[in-house]
């Protein structure tokens, strides 16, 4: 069978090929790169059955549109771009199966503004200083140092076996990220708050701030407020790290994100907590921003909590037991939950199956749509 994985029809406004990020050349000045929404695109790997660092496509706001060209099990996180399988929405934060020539596209975002494909198997890459992921800016890594083009071919060594496929989701009991078009955003102050006059903390903290559309993977420029400066808006350049504010002259923050320099000359009032990048990252432009300064423990404390969603994810994603009560509707496969959320399953074996259809027809002031319903049990 051949290893040709998918090929790209339409490439989007930015899609590239991403994974945690490439560390420990900052120093020869090559920046992380990485996934902008890591938590995302971790769960998508842990749902599509991978590595949590195995490479992964990372989508713009719309317009990516690939074909499946072998049977395949992916994933889709991070934001809705309204997603459709031969023009025909499906679900995300799931597992999913494609078959040989579907089409998948993302139409318009719906929430938030980046989504992450993860195929089972991941896609097949050489490691370029010890990553995969793409920077563009220097040609380097990902799939020829650039962003996908159409009549692009991207492999991998998975080959689908359907008597050994196990659906996985985000566990019901818990929710899926909702991003939204406001973001409290948490933040540590420093390292150069010094930098800065008290009016001009007081002012970033207490004002709302909007996303630029000069916003991009390097960083997202915010429009408000001008924070004040305590004498010059230039230090010396020392290194930056993903969630750096920095504030230049015009007194507008900016925020670092993966594709930044690896150094910076502008004084930085704030870092923003590791937890909160992917609000970041799945924010668009005329979103709003407002600051909420955190201690160091609390900061430390809600990584833990995140590192702990994450492995949790990790062991109860898996639908291991044999059936579930599911509902089929126009060939969408639908979870039935009771109503403490758990999806209904049961270890038992069925010596009888009754499927039933439900014709249904429902009215409105200017069409009737009728349909069926299938309500059965489905073996996994």
């Amino acid at each position: 069978m051949s290893n040709n994985l998918i090929e790209i029809i339409e490439p989007g406004v930015l899609s590239t090929i991403q994974d945690l990020g490439r560390f420990g050349y900052q120093k020869y000045g090559v920046p992380v790169s990485g996934a902008m929404d890591q938590f995302a695109y971790r769960v998508g790997n842990i749902i599509a059955n991978n590595n949590q660092s195995s490479p992964s496509i990372e989508t713009t706001v719309f317009g990516l549109k690939f074909k499946f060209l072998k049977d395949s099990v992916f994933a889709l996180t991070g934001g809705n771009l309204n997603p459709c399988i031969n023009q025909k929405p499906i679900m995300m934060w799931q597992s999913i199966i494609a078959k040989e020539n579907d089409i998948l596209e993302f139409q318009t975002p719906m929430d938030g503004c980046r989504s992450y494909i993860s195929f089972e198997g991941g896609i097949s890459l050489p490691d370029i200083l010890g990553s995969k992921s793409t920077y563009v800016n220097s040609n380097l890594g990902g799939f020829h140092g650039r962003s996908l083009l159409s009549g692009d071919i991207l492999t991998n060594e998975q080959t689908f076996e359907p008597n050994k496929y196990v659906h996985r989701r985000f566990p019901p009991k818990l929710l899926a990220p909702n991003y939204g078009h406001d973001h409290e955003i948490r933040v540590i102050l420093g390292p150069q708050q010094r930098s800065f006059t008290a009016k001009g903390i007081e002012t970033f903290q207490e004002s709302e701030y909007i996303v630029s559309d000069q916003s991009n993977r390097i960083g997202y420029r915010l429009e408000g407020p001008k924070i004040e400066h305590f004498g010059s808006s230039d230090i010396l350049s020392d290194g930056t790290m993903i969630g750096s504010i920095q504030v230049p002259g015009n007194g507008n923050p900016i925020i670092l994100m993966s594709d930044r320099g690896v150094t910076g000359g502008y004084p930085k009032i704030a870092t923003v907590i590791s937890s909160d990048i992917s609000k970041i990252a799945q924010a668009l432009p005329g979103d709003k921003i407002k600051f909420l300064v955190i201690s160091n423990r609390e900061a430390e404390s809600i990584l833990t909590s995140t590192e702990n969603l994450i492995a949790n994810i990790a062991e109860t994603s898996s639908d291991s037991i044999d059936e579930r009560l599911n509902i089929l509707v126009n060939d969408i496969s639908y979870e039935v939950i009771d109503e403490q959320n758990e999806i209904i399953t049961t270890s038992e074996e069925f010596s009888e199956i009754d499927a039933q259809i439900i014709s249904a027809r429902v009215k409105n002031a200017n069409e009737i749509h009728n349909f069926n319903i299938e309500v059965r049990r489905q073996s996994e």
